[in-house]
Parts: structure tokens; C-alpha cells; sequence
């Protein structure tokens, strides 16, 4: 009788941590981008931090990129190597996004064969702002153990404030400590 009150306490016990762990949703999950658009102010929010739409009229969005990711056929092995990323591009009024899969070398089972990972590009009026950055992997608490370049974008928000003119904020993790933690800085910038 024992062992079956504590195989049931077990079993409660797992399911509690895995939906502890659900709730930590963020919009980076496996490859999978959230962000929110309202096309008709040309308006973007993403925050990796937050799940909420910073106002109402905008719409979620949500790009899978781990599918964009080009890999060879198998070699005698079984492996098949990172060969790049076709590209999904989403529109939200005059701001295009681009989004692709980036990785850290050519070899899955290489020494950095790490988990690929989201990168983004934004182009304002076909004006590019953000080229190939890659989301949320230098916070502290992602999953990914090396960040791919000096920082990674924690955030972004663009904002169109009269009939040309674009406020962007985008918000950058950056690793200190030899990667051991992050410093956040963000930067505003004006775009016609």
C-alpha cells in the first residue's frame, strides 16, 4: 500500500514540475517566434520577456523558423549537415520582417553542434534596421549554454509616430563574465 501512495505521489509530483515549467513560456520556445503586429499603424511588438500585446488592435503573430532551416541528405553515417535557412517573410503595414534559422556551425554533432536558434531581420520602408540578429540568447535564463554574436535582441517595439517617421526601441542582452550572465542595454532610433 505504501509503494503505491508514493507511486502515485511521484507521478503528482512530475506533473506539477512539467506544468510549473509550461508557465514559463516565453515567445522563443524551440524555434517558435511570437510577436504582435496592428498593420494598419504599422506597429511591431516582441518582448521575449512578456506574452502580453502592449495594446489592444494588435493582432499575435506567431513564425516557426525551426522549418526554415536547409540541411544535406544523410551521409553514410546518418548525418546530414546545416547547409542555411530559406527565409519566412512576414509584413506588418510598411515594416517587413525576416525571419531564419541560424546555427552555430555546419555539424549537428560537431563540438558546437548546438540547438539552432531564431534570427530576425527589419527592414522599415524597405529600409534595413536589424540584419540577422539572433532573439533571446544571451539572457540568462535561455537555454542556450554559448551566445552566437555580442548580444541578441531581448526586444523590440516599433511605434509609427506621424506619416513618415518610425520610433524603434529595441532592447539587447549582451554577455559579461565570460557569458556567465547579461547586461541589458536599449536603443531608440528615428527612421523615415
Amino acid at each position: 500500500m505504501n509503494q503505491v501512495k508514493l507511486f502515485l505521489t511521484c507521478i503528482i509530483l512530475l506533473f506539477t514540475v512539467n506544468s510549473a515549467y509550461a508557465i514559463e513560456t516565453q515567445y522563443i520556445d524551440d524555434g517558435i517566434v511570437q510577436y504582435y503586429c496592428n498593420a494598419n499603424t504599422s506597429n511591431i511588438y516582441f518582448d521575449a520577456d512578456s506574452l502580453k500585446a502592449p495594446t489592444a488592435g494588435m493582432q499575435k503573430k506567431i513564425v516557426k523558423t525551426y522549418p526554415l532551416l536547409l540541411l544535406s541528405k544523410e551521409d553514410e553515417n546518418g548525418i546530414r549537415l546545416r547547409l542555411g535557412s530559406k527565409k519566412a517573410i512576414q509584413k506588418c503595414g510598411a515594416v517587413k520582417l525576416i525571419f531564419e534559422s541560424g546555427f552555430y556551425n555546419s555539424n549537428p554533432v560537431g563540438e558546437l553542434g548546438l540547438l539552432e536558434y531564431p534570427l530576425i531581420s527589419v527592414l522599415i520602408n524597405n529600409k534595413a534596421i536589424i540584419n540577422k540578429s539572433p532573439l533571446n540568447l544571451c539572457n540568462s535564463s535561455s537555454t542556450r549554454e554559448t551566445c552566437p554574436t555580442d548580444f541578441s535582441i531581448q526586444a523590440i517595439e516599433i511605434v509609427k509616430s506621424s506619416k513618415n517617421l518610425y520610433q524603434v526601441k529595441v532592447k539587447k542582452a549582451l554577455p559579461i563574465s565570460n557569458g556567465d550572465s547579461v547586461e541589458f542595454k536599449t536603443e531608440y532610433l528615428k527612421v523615415n
